[in-house]
């Protein structure tokens, strides 16, 4: 289940220490996941998080679990995703058309960036080709900080 994040709250190291100690401390994991979670790929802002009580929507941040299709490329240099949440912005939800057509994805018609076929290591990048109309709790997530 996607949990929307409020913005970066701590940026020194022992704070974080600190706050997940007493995190740990006072048992803060919820049902629907834990209340803080530490970012530490380029794709969002390193640092640490907090959960909000607010749905997804675009524009939010959510953390998620990576979906078993992601696991064979992430293995490679991200196997930590099997265990920890992914943190990107949602960029489209509910009725929103995202659709992938040479190599560029679109969302509701307008290009939103190129689609690479490789990684900066030279690894091939999975790829998903055609259109599709998300449903209700359906929500597409992207990130255009990745180098």
């Amino acid at each position: 289940m996607p949990v929307a994040l409020n913005g970066l709250l701590l940026t020194s190291s022992r704070a974080a220490l600190l706050a997940l100690g007493l995190t740990a401390a006072i048992g803060a994991v919820s049902a629907f996941g834990p209340w803080f979670l530490w970012n530490r790929s380029d794709s969002e802002p390193q640092g640490l998080y907090a959960r909000a009580l607010q749905p997804p929507a675009i524009g939010r941040l959510i953390a998620f679990s990576a979906p078993p299709a992601a696991f064979p490329y992430a293995d490679g240099r991200m196997a930590y995703l099997r265990r920890v949440p992914i943190l990107k912005r949602v960029l489209a939800a509910e009725g929103d058309m995202v659709c992938t057509h040479d190599a560029r994805l679109t969302v509701n018609g307008r290009m939103v960036a190129p689609i690479l076929a490789r990684d900066p290591r030279g690894a091939t990048l999975p790829q998903w080709g055609g259109c599709r109309r998300l449903s209700a709790g359906e929500f597409f997530v992207f990130s255009d900080r990745i180098p």
